[in-house]
C-alpha cells in the first residue's frame, strides 16, 4: 500500500480556485441526500468534509485505510459526538448489513485492487432507498493524468454498467474545461507535462506549480465551508451528445431499491 497521505489534500496546503471548487462542489452534492441519514464516506482523507455533511446528517462515519490520514481526521472532530472516524478498508467494512443511507468513495475508486470486493461491500451495507455517490477524475478528459499508486479508472459508461442491475444510476459530468487566453496557455503546458511524465507526483510538489501558475493560494480548512470555493454546474452524462473529453469529473449517483 502506498502513502495516500503524499496524494492526498490535507489541512493548511495551498489550493488553488479551482481545487477549491472541485471539493465545494463534490460535497455539496452529497450534502443534498445527507439531511437525517447515516453517511459513511469510504476513504475520507484527511476528513475536510465531514463536518459539513454533518450540518445536515443524522450521523457521519469517515474511514481510510492510511493511518497517518485517519489521525489527522480524529484530530479535526475531537469531542464531536455526530462524526466518527476510523481506519477501514474499502474490501472489506467492518460495518453491519444495512447500517447506511448514503456511501460515498470521492476520488479514490481507482486506488482499490479489488472493484469487485468494494461494490459487494456497498451493496451490503447500504439500506434499502439509499444512495452512493462516486466521484473520479475522467480519465477520458484531455488533461488526464494517472495519479500514484492507481490500479484502475473507469469511464462514465463503466462507471453506469457498475450498479444497472441493482440500482437507478446515473453520471453528471463536471468543470468543463475548455481554456481561453492566459488558461489556455496553462492548459497546454499542462497536457505537454503529462505526456512528458513531468507532472509531480505528490501534493506538496504540486502546490509549488499552483503558486507558479495560479499565484496566491488559500491553505485548506480543516473543515471546509460554503463560501470557500465555487460550486461547479454539473449537466447529466449522455453518451451520444456529450464531449466528455472536455469534462475533468465524473459523478455517478446509484440509487438502489
Amino acid at each position: 500500500m502506498g502513502n495516500f497521505t503524499n496524494v492526498t489534500e490535507i489541512p493548511g496546503q495551498g489550493a488553488s480556485k479551482d481545487q477549491l471548487s472541485y471539493m465545494m462542489t463534490r460535497y455539496h452534492l452529497a450534502k443534498q441526500y445527507a439531511k437525517d441519514k447515516d453517511v459513511l464516506e469510504i476513504a475520507c482523507g484527511s476528513g475536510t468534509g465531514l463536518g459539513y455533511m454533518a450540518e445536515e446528517a443524522k450521523s457521519i462515519m469517515g474511514g481510510d485505510i492510511d493511518d497517518n490520514l485517519v489521525n489527522i481526521a480524529s484530530d479535526s472532530y475531537v469531542g464531536d459526538s455526530k462524526v466518527k472516524v476510523q481506519r477501514i478498508d474499502a474490501q472489506a467494512l467492518p460495518y453491519e448489513d444495512k447500517k447506511y443511507d448514503l456511501v460515498l468513495l470521492f476520488e479514490a475508486l481507482y486506488y482499490i485492487p479489488d472493484v469487485s470486493k468494494f461494490i459487494s461491500e456497498v451493496k451490503r451495507v447500504i439500506r434499502p432507498g439509499g444512495v452512493l455517490i462516486i466521484t473520479s477524475v475522467n480519465c477520458q478528459w484531455h488533461g488526464f493524468n494517472k495519479s500514484p499508486f492507481s490500479h484502475k479508472y473507469f469511464a462514465a459508461t463503466e462507471l453506469l454498467d457498475m450498479f444497472k442491475v441493482e440500482s437507478k444510476s446515473e453520471v453528471l459530468m463536471g468543470y468543463h474545461d475548455l481554456p481561453s487566453g492566459n488558461n489556455r496557455t496553462v492548459s497546454f503546458i499542462r497536457q505537454s507535462a503529462v505526456k512528458l511524465g513531468l507532472i509531480p507526483k505528490t501534493m506538496k510538489s504540486k502546490e509549488l506549480l499552483k503558486r507558479i501558475f495560479y499565484g496566491k493560494l488559500t491553505p485548506i480548512p480543516k473543515v471546509i465551508y460554503d463560501g470557500l470555493g465555487k460550486i461547479e454546474t454539473l449537466v447529466t452524462f449522455n453518451q451520444k451528445k456529450d464531449d466528455v473529453e472536455n469534462y475533468k469529473f465524473l459523478y455517478l449517483i446509484a440509487h438502489f431499491d
